[in-house]
């Protein structure tokens, strides 16, 4: 690491209480609008672990890259959240394993929502409601 990246990490520690502050009422919006539109349990964010990410776990007919492809016609920057899968990295494919049938599950479901301090309440209105279209 190069002191610019030190004074960088550094500058964002003196800052971080503010941004956990908004990353927290971020979060706390997201959920009014998630339990709005009857999305609480699909769209997790503000969890012990991270205040840092919003997820919505896909629990409909539509594979993830249509709910992509829907959400970015709607200019809503999202992705999947695991990807493939790690057991279906490149690196890992000639391992041995059992089945993966969860890990499969969950890269072929969560995708990661928009999640940055200038979101504005009614951004995160226009994202979960679109969001309940699906």
């Amino acid at each position: 690491m190069s002191e610019y990246h030190a004074a960088l990490g550094h500058a964002e520690l003196d800052n971080w209480k503010i941004k956990r502050y908004k990353y927290k009422n971020i979060s706390e919006l997201y959920k009014k609008y998630a339990n709005k539109f009857n999305l609480q349990n699909q769209i997790v964010c503000g969890n012990p672990v991270s205040l840092t990410y919003c997820l919505y776990l896909n629990k409909s007919v539509k594979t993830n890259l249509e709910i992509l492809n829907f959400l970015n016609n709607y200019e809503i920057g999202c992705r999947t959240w695991y990807g493939d899968g790690l057991h279906n990295h490149p690196a890992y494919r000639k391992i041995k394993r059992t089945r993966m049938n969860n890990t499969s599950f969950l890269a072929n479901n969560i995708i990661g929502l928009p999640m940055h301090t200038s979101l504005k309440e009614n951004d995160i209105e226009y994202i979960v409601e679109r969001i309940a279209k699906i």
